[in-house]
């Protein structure tokens, strides 16, 4: 977990693709529980509901940045365990601060 926001390169150009990673996990995993993410998406301002956004995953389904995808890491996949990780294409908002907030909606399973 980050202590404040961290700092990262868009490329010099539209060839060159960076890359974040985000991970969405239990920290208090317990047996039988699972990470769903329903949707998960990027905004310029700490509002949820900012008509400016990014979305990375919508109705449970990844997406992509510019045409770039979204993956999975391996063995992390959406709802099979205490974790799910995406590698998701660096994006920035136009005439916006530099800062960038994630959010996401989900919910656990228990099997």
């Amino acid at each position: 977990m980050y202590q404040k926001p961290p700092f990262f390169d868009l490329g010099l150009n539209p060839d060159e693709v960076n890359f974040m990673y985000i991970a969405i996990r239990h920290l208090q995993p317990f047996l039988g529980a699972s990470v769903q993410v329903l949707r998960l998406w990027g905004t310029p301002t700490a509002d949820q509901d900012d008509i400016n956004f990014y979305e990375i995953v919508a109705d449970q389904c990844k997406q992509s940045v510019n045409g770039n995808p979204i993956l999975e890491i391996d063995g992390y996949e959406n709802g099979a365990g205490n974790t799910t990780r995406y590698v998701v294409p660096v994006f920035a908002f136009l005439n916006a601060p530099e800062v960038v907030f994630i959010i996401f909606v989900g919910h656990n399973w228990i099997f």
